[in-house]
């Protein structure tokens, strides 16, 4: 589980900088940016990656 959940939460960590550096509008009902603490992501949570 921490193989699959550490690669996902780095992933997850340098998206959202991306998209805070980039200014790009983010939906909060999508995308709950973690401000300090990473959350753990739902099942119904897609993986976090630009289509």
């Amino acid at each position: 589980m921490k193989t699959l959940y550490l690669p996902i939460c780095i992933t997850y960590q340098s998206y959202v900088d991306y998209l805070r550096n980039s200014q790009f509008p983010i939906p909060d009902s999508r995308f709950p940016i973690p401000d300090s603490r990473f959350p753990i992501p739902d099942s119904r949570f897609p993986a976090p990656f630009p289509r």
